[in-house]
């Protein structure tokens, strides 16, 4: 039987806003540009006009900067009254966004009737996603009771708006007979077809061995490792890095790459199937950043794989949820602190010297820029002689902070790949020479900097 997990999250789709006077589209462009580039600071005045203005784009997006503290400090009322204002007006996007915060108690007190509430306005609006998330909540009782019939009517009007996992969904009820239906494999072998015509997320494979999927969309169930678009370049892949937006895993995506060796999965993914990383021995390390997931056999995801050996790195706080059932089959779990928000109070002016932000007006810089730094970097790193012996080789990712004097502390793996590289790229990040500082309306801020520091074997 399909194993799923359910992640009851939004894809926020922009709606374009009729009518604008010409300063109205003007602030709305400029703090739309600012926001998407993280510029969290400058986008939050021209925001602020739009808004006032009455433009639900601009509210949504204001809420998500009080609720998330993007370049402003944390402020989940000022935040739920601009998305609220911005869902008034059928704003898709804040209706999901308030929907999800209830959903996962993310700035209010958890509250799955009022979650529901809000996933229906957002389906009322012909909301895929809203019809999925519903359809979700019924078939497997969260927070109503449960229903796979009603589940089985939400997924059809997901799946007739053409959402992937829906369609999935249809699939194993149509295989199973599951919500009183009869067992017909030939209607279920067509909402399978039907997922798989969905387009898949963009895709790239770095010189050193990372493969990374970003975009929207389902990487989708193959019927072997073989027809795998990335099927000539496996023994290259040794990290798989999913970006937040996409949707799903499928079958037999990225079995048997016999050199994968971490994983990080996002919030979005929504579905992971049986045999998504089958066979992949060498993995010894796998990040989810769910909150919790629901009905994933595990087992059966990461079949045939060396659990003994492999670590699972879960949001902090959410250990005790990954301790029981298929989850305790990792050799360890532990807990990393997602990354922060930052908390300066742009509105008011205020600039904390001890908080560290993640983007500021100007961002840290390495003597020289951002090639320099690179370039310091693999003129300092020592390849570990037992790792190169074994073609150990990828991106280690760090972080760190860049204090007020230009200084480096805090450093801290966030996308490992093997012991040893990991410690070695913490040993040469440390020693990074001063940077000039990050500044926040012209005062020096403490800013989290990350940086990649490669590791690849060249041979003769």
């Amino acid at each position: 039987m399909l194993k799923k997990i359910i992640s009851i999250i939004g894809l926020f789709c922009l709606v374009a806003n009729a009518g604008f006077s010409q300063s109205e589209s003007y602030s709305l462009t400029s703090g739309r540009r600012y926001y998407k580039e993280r510029q969290y600071g400058q986008a939050l005045a021209p925001l602020q006009n739009a808004a006032r203005e009455g433009v639900s784009e601009a509210q949504y997006y204001l809420g998500c900067m009080y609720c998330e503290g993007l370049g402003v400090e944390q402020d989940s009322q000022i935040g739920l009254a601009q998305l609220k204002r911005a869902a008034e007006q059928n704003y898709l996007p804040a209706q999901l966004y308030i929907g999800n915060c209830f959903f996962y108690g993310k700035c209010v007190q958890k509250d799955l009737t009022i979650a529901l509430g809000w996933y229906e306005k957002a389906a009322d609006n012909e909301s895929s996603d809203a019809q999925y998330a519903i359809g979700a909540m019924y078939e497997y009782g969260i927070g109503v009771d449960k229903n796979e019939k009603k589940a089985f009517l939400w997924y059809q009007k997901a799946a007739e708006n053409k959402h992937p996992v829906a369609c999935e969904q249809l699939s194993e009820f149509y295989f199973y007979g599951k919500g009183g239906l009869d067992v017909n494999k030939e209607i279920s072998s067509y909402w399978h077809k039907k997922a798989k015509s969905f387009k898949l997320p963009e895709w790239n494979l770095s010189d050193d061995g990372v493969l990374t999927f970003h975009g929207t969309g389902t990487i989708p169930d193959y019927d072997n490792e073989e027809s795998t678009p990335w099927y000539a370049m496996r023994k290259d892949i040794q990290q798989i890095v999913i970006e937040e937006g996409v949707l799903g895993v499928g079958r037999y995506a990225f079995k048997g790459l016999e050199n994968l060796t971490s994983v990080v999965i996002p919030q979005s993914v929504l579905s992971m199937e049986d045999g998504s990383f089958a066979n992949c021995r060498r993995l010894s390390h796998v990040e989810v950043l769910w909150d919790m997931p629901i009905g994933m056999n595990v087992a059966e995801v990461f079949e045939n794989i060396h659990f003994f050996s492999c670590k699972l790195t879960v949001p902090t706080g959410k250990k005790s949820n990954y301790t029981t059932g298929n989850w305790n089959k990792f050799s360890s779990v532990v807990e990393k602190k997602l990354p922060e928000k930052s908390s300066a109070n742009a509105a008011s002016g205020k600039v904390d010297a001890n908080t560290v932000y993640n983007n500021v007006e100007k961002m840290p810089v390495f003597p020289g820029g951002e090639m320099a730094l690179l370039k310091w970097i693999a003129e300092h790193i020592h390849y570990p002689v037992v790792a190169a012996e074994n073609k150990i080789q990828g991106s280690v990712k760090c972080a760190f902070v860049v204090n007020v004097d230009g200084s480096v502390c805090d450093v801290e793996v966030v996308t490992p790949v093997d012991p040893m590289l990991d410690k070695e790229a913490l040993r040469v990040i440390k020693l990074l020479p001063r940077f000039k500082p990050g500044e926040l309306k012209g005062e020096p801020v403490r800013v989290k900097y990350t940086v990649p520091v490669r590791f690849r074997l060249t041979y003769k």
